[in-house]
């Protein structure tokens, strides 16, 4: 509360500020600083950090309520932070969603904080033919059009369909590197299940992905990282890795990894409409590294789960003539719980004929069993082009296994959020001043997404506080504050709650 001993002022907060009160040089150099220091998600010199939100509750400053708006401001090498709240992106027929074609990063405060989907405008986003090579029908599209990505990172975010049907939650196209972590894909398939409304008939059975990776240029070299993310209530497949031709009939020869690890993809169980698959890879030139992963639930319809291993379609990971670097586990430290899907996984081949053996290394992983896989059943005639009937899972080294589930992975939540950064302007501990003259408790305060609100104390008793930026605020010393120290504290509080308090001495009295 403002108390008359302290002559505050009411109104916008800010007590006798002094007209055209210069700003201290160190506030642009503290910010500069404080931005630097922000860890892992640090910019280069010279990139800007603009803070989005929705209703500017946690983040009173932010630059933009739109999250569209702020990637379309955005220039290249830039931070775009996300406050908590929900964010519409485009979702009319065809649409790209939130589209980014320059090179920054989309940071989330959390996946449980920060939720991206379409506006609702239209039952479905997808192309009249959806193609999950190109840029249409998704949530979030990253898209190399003019300028080539070299570095995009999503994180801490919550993507999903809101009702509306969608080719992917996300897309990465044709980006040479780019990580996506602290995320989670839900709610692309309808509330009813897979293969269910607008997904029930081709050709959106075949599609409605949570995540998918594509690389459709030639000598190019793209690599991605997916790391602590979860994907579930997707249509036909958790996560695709793509390295086809843009129509899909070809492999490229370009240069294409993908590590997943961390991550868990869960698919709809025996209610699922359409054939699900957890993980797909496609193409030669991808190469897919699969580490500490779950997947489960992924079956085909009306089928029992069980631990059988390996056909096409309804399997928890299923490749088609990706590169043999390609390992799914390998030893204890990388090792996958592969179980309660109606196959375990399948590799083939690009046309899906031949299962060389060993073409896939899939050892050292749990497959719902302390037996490890069940007998691979043999492929009936028809199934594949070709004569013969070979037994699906030739493509697979599947010994040794484990008897034991390893532990799953976290679910992607809230991300770590620093407490604010901040320092008094020009206040100094010590300072001298007289009774009626302002004392300004003005305050430099940054924060990884967002400063909520600074308050200032005197002797304890809250005498204001500032909601946005500058942080701005004038202490008036009265005679009941004469001839003594008073101890000034300010507390900064960010949008995660994080605070840090900041105090001095201030000697009132004849100078």
């Amino acid at each position: 509360m403002r108390t008359p001993t302290h002559n505050i002022d009411s109104g916008s907060g800010h007590s006798a500020v002094r007209p055209g009160r210069p700003r201290s040089a160190r506030f642009a150099v503290a910010v500069v600083l404080a931005v630097a220091g922000m860890g892992a998600t640090a910019q280069a010199a010279g990139a800007n950090v603009l803070t989005v939100d929705d209703d500017k509750v946690q983040c009173p400053s932010a630059d933009y309520t739109s999250v569209v708006t702020a990637v379309a401001a955005a220039s290249q090498g830039d931070d775009i932070r996300i406050c908590d709240g929900t964010y519409t992106v485009p979702g009319g027929a065809g649409s790209s969603g939130l589209k980014i074609e320059k090179n920054v990063d989309l940071l989330g405060a959390g996946a449980d904080k920060v939720f991206i989907q379409p506006d609702g405008t239209s039952p479905t986003m997808a192309a009249l033919v959806p193609n999950e090579r190109d840029e249409f029908g998704n949530v979030i599209t990253v898209k190399r059009r003019t300028v080539e990505l070299a570095d995009i990172e999503i994180s801490g975010l919550t993507v999903r369909g809101n009702g509306t049907a969608a080719e992917a939650g996300i897309a990465m196209i044709d980006v040479n590197e780019s990580s996506i972590h602290d995320v989670r894909v839900s709610g692309i398939a309808p509330d009813t299940g897979p293969g269910t409304g607008l997904f029930a008939v081709a050709p959106l059975s075949g599609s409605g992905h949570g995540i998918v990776v594509a690389n459709t240029i030639e000598q190019t070299v793209n690599e991605t990282a997916i790391d602590r993310v979860a994907v579930s209530g997707f249509n036909k497949a958790g996560i695709v890795v793509d390295s086809r031709t843009l129509n899909g009939t070809a492999e490229r020869t370009n240069t294409m990894k993908a590590t997943i690890s961390d991550s868990s993809v869960t698919g709809a169980g025996t209610s699922a409409v359409v054939a699900q698959d957890g993980i797909e890879g496609w193409g030669k030139s991808a190469t897919v590294l699969l580490n500490r992963n779950l997947i489960t639930g992924v079956a085909a319809p009306g089928a029992q789960s069980g631990t059988a291993l390996v056909v096409g379609g309804s399997a928890g990971i299923y490749f088609r003539g990706v590169n043999p670097a390609s390992t799914i586990g390998g030893s204890r430290l990388t090792a996958n719980s592969i179980s309660a899907n109606t196959f375990g996984a399948y590799a083939a081949n690009f046309a899906g004929t031949t299962f060389a053996a060993p073409y896939v290394n899939a050892a050292t992983n749990y497959w719902g069993s302390s037996n490890g896989p069940s007998t691979p059943p043999t492929k009936s005639a028809g199934d594949f082009a070709g004569a013969g009937a070979p037994t699906f899972g030739g493509g697979l080294t599947t010994a040794p296994f484990l008897g034991t589930a390893p532990t799953p992975p976290v679910t992607p939540g809230a991300v770590q959020d620093s407490a604010p950064r901040a320092e008094f302007d020009t206040l100094k501990d010590g300072a001298k001043t007289t009774v009626g003259a302002p004392v300004a408790l003005d305050v430099v305060a940054t924060d990884d997404f967002g400063v909520k609100g600074v308050e200032y104390f005197v002797d304890g008793v809250s005498i204001g506080s500032s909601a946005t930026f500058p942080y701005e605020f004038d202490w008036i010393p009265s005679t009941a504050d004469d001839a003594a120290v008073h101890r000034v504290t300010v507390v900064v509080t960010d949008s995660a709650g994080g605070t840090t308090e900041l105090a001095a001495n201030v000697q009132v009295g004849t100078l």
